[in-house]
């Protein structure tokens, strides 16, 4: 019975396992939000900026740059003639610090947003090997250049017999081994690296930016579906992606339940790509 038992129990490991389950209980981990969608709003970016527990903490890195990103808002709606002036808050933070911080996190947003997109290719380039299987042609590619600074798409095509007409022929998608480990690879640059060791590279971005990431993915992917919402505006605007996020707070209205809608996709798509991860490893925001 005892033998029984306990093949039983390695069998149900080895089975969760494969499924990418995490085997180590870790403690619940909360944050809470404010109801306010500005606040929850800065908030939000702030912890994507700064993913790190030790980070949150009040006086912190997070809150620092919340706190900029307010101040920020409330110079401008002075500024706007909104206010009279400024909350004893906000006139605390000097104006060199205010954009120190904000300059600084933008460039941690440039990298997470980097990292949601390296995710959104492994997935694609998992599909595309799938299909390389199953000897199928795409009628165009998608592939975004080394620093996601531009996208080019590719239509393979070749001529007709008829005079000032072609067809489309498909192509056999790419199909590399390692689809995480490829993209995070293929897009150094946005890391700024690529000149090192390959190997070097990646565990730095996988450690320094990936990994401590996983668990706000809900949140990241929730702030980038705003952002590309607001893209259009942006551009037409000349905001940056903060700016458009904070002057237009209403996508951080009800946030918590929009991130815990996020969750489930956000755990799905990185086991897939072989990370063992569940509910218990997500940063849950109330």
């Amino acid at each position: 019975m005892y033998t029984s038992c306990a093949q039983s129990l390695s069998k149900t490991e080895e089975l969760l396992r494969r499924a990418h389950w995490p085997n180590k209980a870790v403690s619940p981990r909360t944050f809470e939000i404010s109801e306010n969608p500005l606040i929850a709003a800065s908030q939000a970016l702030a912890l994507v900026a700064y993913p790190l527990e030790k980070d949150r903490k009040e006086g912190g890195p997070a809150h620092k740059l919340s706190m900029a990103f307010l101040s920020d808002m409330a110079r401008y709606s002075k500024k706007l003639g909104d206010m009279t002036q400024l909350p004893s808050w906000a006139a605390t933070v000097k104006v060199s610090a205010m954009r120190s911080r904000i300059l600084a996190g933008r460039k941690r947003l440039s990298r997470a947003y980097s990292v949601l997109q390296i995710i959104y290719e492994a997935l694609d380039r998992e599909e595309e090997k799938k299909a390389a299987a199953a000897g199928e042609r795409r009628t165009f590619s998608l592939r975004s250049s080394p620093d996601f600074g531009r996208m080019t798409i590719s239509i393979p095509f070749e001529n007709t017999s008829t005079p000032g007409t072609i067809r489309l022929t498909g192509a056999v998608p790419e199909a590399p081994n390692t689809f995480l480990k490829t993209s995070i690879i293929s897009h150094r640059e946005a890391f700024r690296m690529g000149s090192g060791d390959e190997e070097q590279d990646y565990v730095n971005i996988q450690n320094r930016y990936v990994a401590p990431l996983r668990p706000l993915f809900p949140i990241l992917m929730t702030i980038w579906d705003a952002l590309m919402s607001k893209a259009q505006q942006a551009h037409e605007r000349k905001l940056l992606a903060d700016e458009i996020l904070l002057l237009q707070p209403e996508w951080a209205t009800g946030l918590p339940g929009k991130i815990y809608h996020r969750q489930g996709q956000a755990i799905w798509m990185l086991r897939k790509l072989g990370v063992p991860l569940c509910a218990c490893r997500m940063l849950e925001i109330i």
